[in-house]
């Protein structure tokens, strides 16, 4: 018999769409899905809680997406930048009054009029 051993279930695929596709496709090919840290088997309590535990994966990474753009959204609304500035741009750290850190972005005078030539010349 062969097998597809994964650590645990949400390894497999991140929504319940995948995870149904993939585990079809595996025994259509003959492969049992084993989870080394879950007792994932083919029995009906087995089955039962591999959808649970892959429902519970689907949830958890949509919540996380959710969670980092709201995040971001906020950084944003107060006056912050969410990554690394582009070309052209610096990321600067700053102080306001009070002491606390704040992160803004300024141009770079080196670089800045570089990549509006370029904008220019590709438009």
């Amino acid at each position: 018999m062969n097998y597809c051993i994964v650590h645990k279930v949400d390894r497999l695929a991140r929504n319940r769409l995948d995870d149904v596709e993939i585990h079809r496709a595996l025994i259509e090919a003959g492969v049992t899905l084993v989870s080394a840290t879950e007792n994932i088997d083919e029995t009906p309590s087995g089955m039962l809680l591999h959808v649970i535990m892959s429902g519970i994966a689907e949830f958890y990474s949509k919540n996380l997406a959710t969670e980092v753009s709201k995040g971001l959204r906020q950084k944003v609304a107060t006056g912050g930048t969410p990554m690394r500035a582009p070309i052209g741009y610096f990321n600067v750290r700053q102080r306001d009054a009070q002491g606390r850190e704040y992160r803004t972005v300024e141009l770079d005078p080196l670089r800045a009029s570089l990549v509006a030539r370029q904008t220019m010349w590709h438009g």
